[in-house]
Order: structure tokens, then C-alpha cells, then sequence
């Protein structure tokens, strides 16, 4: 669990949203998904579901709409494990990522290209 909390100091929730702009979509994502590995095989689902979230706000932060979709989708599934759920602007956010005031925050500091919006997020429940 020591390397997980190096991954959270550095890369997950909202303190830490300056950084991904400084380390980069990529690095952030890779030491995320690794701090979701660590979480799960010590069964912390609710940290695993703040990893997450912070997933999906890199993927909108960077206008990467296929990975915002797919994170939400992972977001969704832990709050279901664990019994939480979200409200339902949260929930329209994950199925629109384009909605969030800071959709593409990230695109004039790097060369990203923008897809075309994507089609609904199927909820944990379909």
C-alpha cells in the first residue's frame, strides 16, 4: 500500500489537477490504472472508485471522449459495489462528458485532437 499512496499523492482526486496538466495524459493514466490495480487486490473499492473519478476527469480534462466514457463506466460499476450511487447531474456528466465546464482544459497546452461526441453511456443496470 506504499506505492499506492505515492500514485494518490501524486495523481489522484481534484489537489492534483494542476499536475496531470504538467505530467501528461498518459503518465497520469498509467499510474491511475495502477493505483486501481493495487486497490482492488486489497479489496478498497471505494478508494478504487475515487480512482475513477479521477480517470474520468483526466480523460475530460484532455478531451479524450472514448476514455472519459470507458472510466465512467469503471466509476459506475465500483460505486455499484460498493452500494453508492450518483446524483443525477453526475450521472449526466458521465453519459456527456462535452458537458462539464472544463471539457478540454488540456488542449491548448498540448496538440490533442478532439473526436466526435460519442453515443450514451449504458448504465450499470442495462
Amino acid at each position: 500500500m506504499e506505492r499506492y499512496q505515492v500514485i494518490r499523492e501524486r495523481y489522484i482526486g481534484d489537489d492534483n489537477v494542476e499536475k496531470w496538466e504538467i505530467l501528461g495524459f498518459q503518465e497520469c493514466w498509467t499510474k491511475i490504472e495502477e493505483g486501481i490495480r493495487l486497490l482492488t487486490r486489497e479489496e478498497r473499492y471505494n478508494e478504487v472508485a475515487d480512482c475513477w473519478e479521477s480517470l474520468f476527469h483526466l480523460a475530460v480534462g484532455y478531451g479524450e471522449h472514448a476514455k472519459a466514457l470507458d472510466a465512467g463506466r469503471g466509476w459506475i460499476a465500483e460505486l455499484a459495489r460498493t452500494g453508492d450511487i450518483l446524483e443525477e447531474a453526475e450521472l449526466k456528466c458521465l453519459k456527456d462528458p462535452e458537458i462539464l465546464e472544463d471539457w478540454g482544459r488540456f488542449i491548448k497546452a498540448v496538440d490533442i485532437e478532439v473526436s466526435s461526441p460519442l453515443h450514451m453511456l449504458p448504465m450499470a443496470d442495462e
